[in-house]
């Protein structure tokens, strides 16, 4: 339970200014059907791994994971998403067998984690109003 906590404070605090605006919730709409379901957001977020994987040997290391949550913290508009992580560290809990990399398959089961929880009513669509539930859950 803990390990769950951690990891949903972890990625709301980077993610969820990411993708809360309307921009970013038609950027992850990728059949464009203006609709946006947790599969389509898992899958626009893994396309983030791709890019940030500057080495291209299909992981990410430290170094490459935090130029990733800079950028996407960059895209909010506080801009402030990675220092509200408190003490838990993004590469440790995304690194779930502590190999010092990220795969692929880590950081999409974090996306699908953090999707799925996002998706407050359960309808398997992502709205703005469920972000707005998950800030309002971590400022309550």
């Amino acid at each position: 339970m803990k390990t769950q906590i951690l990891i949903t404070a972890m990625i709301a605090a980077v993610a969820l200014p990411a993708y809360a605006d309307g921009g970013s919730l038609k950027a992850m709409d990728l059949n464009r059907d203006g609709k946006v379901t947790v599969s389509e957001a898992v899958e626009a977020r893994v396309a983030k791994f791709d890019g940030a994987d500057t080495d291209g040997n299909g992981s990410l290391d430290k170094g490459e994971h935090t130029a990733m949550l800079e950028a996407l913290s960059s895209q909010c508009k506080r801009g402030d998403g990675a220092k509200r992580t408190g003490n838990a560290d993004p590469f440790s809990i995304t690194d779930a067998d502590g190999s010092g990399s990220i795969s692929k398959a880590e950081f999409r089961s974090v996306a699908e984690q953090f999707f799925t929880r996002v998706d407050a009513d359960g309808n398997g669509k992502l709205t703005r109003s469920d972000f707005r539930a998950l800030r309002s859950q971590k400022s309550g």
